[in-house]
């Protein structure tokens, strides 16, 4: 249906709304329901950004549902709070999860580094085991600031018990 204003639109008389809807002065197209398609989706601009905005209401996540053969694998979401998260459908489990209060980053499982890892911050980090599995080198370099000192505390309950620098 061509409105008169540069707006073509389908109606669903049943539903009292439009379900699909192209503004002309902007090419912008809106659809009022799910988008289903049976091949790839592609998007494509000739200058400037290419965005895919997702914005789920208050209290609703938002995210992105990887499924083979109908299911579901991976989910790249945005929480009903403020954390941001790939979930691991297979495992049940979020594998990464990002606080979005604090920045803190929660992994859901074992993190293996092939090459070299800078940790920053005060305290750098706090874990539990760190195993180096290198077959010729085996080193753990600590290296402080000109003022500061590099070392490793043995703590217990939060009290320091040993210090090593």
């Amino acid at each position: 249906m061509y409105n008169g204003s540069s707006v073509f639109s389908i109606y669903n008389y049943a539903t009292s709304g439009a379900v699909f809807t192209i503004t002309g002065s902007t090419n912008l197209v809106t659809l009022a329901g799910a988008l289903t398609t049976g091949g790839i989706l592609t998007q494509t601009v000739t200058s400037g950004n290419l965005n895919n905005i997702i914005d789920s209401p208050t209290g609703l996540e938002g995210g992105f549902i990887f499924k083979t053969n109908g299911t579901n694998k991976w989910q790249l979401y945005n929480a009903a709070g403020t954390n941001f998260g790939i979930y691991n459908y297979g495992l049940a489990a979020a594998s990464l999860t990002i606080d979005g209060a604090t920045n803190a980053i929660t992994l859901g499982g074992a993190l293996t580094v092939n090459g070299a890892l800078t940790l920053s911050g005060s305290p750098a980090f706090a874990c539990g085991t760190i195993t180096s599995t290198n077959a010729s080198n085996n080193n753990m370099i600590l290296q402080s600031g000109a003022t500061s000192e590099a070392g490793i505390l043995f703590k217990a309950s939060s009290t320091t018990k040993w210090q090593l620098y």
